[in-house]
């Protein structure tokens, strides 16, 4: 299944801080590093604190999720950019929220909980508190930065949607939410990818004459947060720099490539590779397949090929987006990493093919498909 762009719920225009909070904390030793976990209203967190503070905090603010899922807090054993800034002497915390599904006032409630939790703690109190939000997330921080920005001092947001909810039959929306005024009263960065331009566009045409106007960078490359650790770290650092300077670069490329090598096992035929990454929330894979493999059997973007995977075999379009194919077809497109990333339209791909990580996987040149 992929993810709709349409990411957002109507909420009230009014949130609230915590008269008190209740949270049990367990603290462990990582690596001189402290790890601090617990529940507020029924969210989960997590905050690693650093063993050598430089006075930075980020808070997480986590995109759609459906409601089948379990609540996570965790910021994902797998995104080293996390892991980094924490070498580097940041604070990073992230909420589950108290609910996954369509919601924006209540993850907004969790993210200023998430900030009072740190608060109460004690043990480190930040210089300054930002916030990193994907997605539905860069929503919240649009609402914090509005409704409630009290104790942050700005926002990055990551392919932010912006809009109106999805209407009962199933289109998104092109008009910007009526819950947003154009008042954000601290720094909104927005990276956004070339197809998603439109929202925050529009938002910062409403926030012109804001006391702070937001800015938006683009990101070259098409997709939803198809965006890469090192051009998301360079939004974070335009970030500080704006708000310890209050200089930032207008409507900046952020667009970073990356041309990691190759490690298939090539034929004039066929590549083979892993299914290196599997994607749970969506069920889509990220193959350790490289550009350097398809130029070698010669596919460019618009071109059909087969994949094989578990003595399955399913025809894949080259492609650059999720809608490049209608629904239950496959799709196969570069991530901002430099990897070849399988989808199938609103379908599991990886239920579909038995796939675990790791699994060997092939593709082949298909003549007259």
């Amino acid at each position: 299944m992929c993810p709709s762009s349409a990411l957002v719920t109507i909420m009230r225009n009014s949130v609230y801080f915590l008269a008190a909070a209740i949270a049990l904390f367990t603290l462990c030793s990582l690596n001189a590093q402290t790890e601090l976990t617990g529940e507020v209203e029924g969210a989960k967190y997590v905050v690693h604190l650093p063993a050598a503070p430089t006075g930075n905090l980020l808070l997480l603010a986590h995109g759609y999720r459906p409601e089948g899922l379990p609540l996570d807090a965790d910021i994902g054993a797998s995104h080293d950019l996390f892991k980094d800034l924490v070498e580097e002497g940041w604070a990073v915390a992230s909420t589950s929220y108290r609910r996954n599904g369509w919601i924006m006032e209540d993850a907004a409630k969790d993210m200023i909980n998430l900030r009072q939790v740190i608060a109460d703690e004690g043990s480190f109190e930040p210089d300054h508190v930002f916030l990193f939000g994907n997605s539905m997330g860069g929503g919240v921080v649009t609402w914090l930065a509005e409704h409630a920005p009290e104790g942050f001092d700005g926002g990055l947001a990551l392919g932010a949607y912006l809009f109106e909810p999805i209407d009962p039959e199933g289109e998104a929306s092109t008009q910007l939410a009526d819950y947003y005024s154009g008042t954000p009263q601290f720094p909104i960065l927005y990276l956004t990818n070339v197809s998603e331009l439109e929202g925050p566009s529009a938002y910062l045409e409403l926030a012109k004459d804001a006391p702070v106007p937001p800015v938006l960078w683009f990101v070259d490359r098409e997709g939803h947060v198809n965006q890469n650790e090192l051009e998301q770290y360079g939004g974070i650092l335009g970030l500080v720099k704006w708000v310890e300077t209050g200089k930032i670069r207008p409507f900046n490329d952020g667009t970073i490539e990356m041309n990691p090598p190759s490690t298939a096992v090539l034929t004039a035929e066929s590549a083979t590779g892993k299914a290196v990454s599997l994607v749970p929330v969506y069920g889509n894979f990220i193959s350790s397949f490289v550009s350097a493999d398809l130029e070698t059997l010669g596919l460019q973007e618009g071109d059909l090929f087969t994949l094989t995977a578990g003595g399955e075999s399913v025809r894949v379009l080259l492609g650059s987006t999720y809608n490049d194919v209608e629904v239950g077809e496959w799709v196969a497109f570069w991530d901002a990493q430099g990897y070849l990333l399988f989808c199938r339209n609103y379908k599991n791909a990886v239920e579909t093919l038995g796939l675990s990580k790791d699994d060997s996987i092939a593709i082949h040149r298909t003549e007259g498909m």
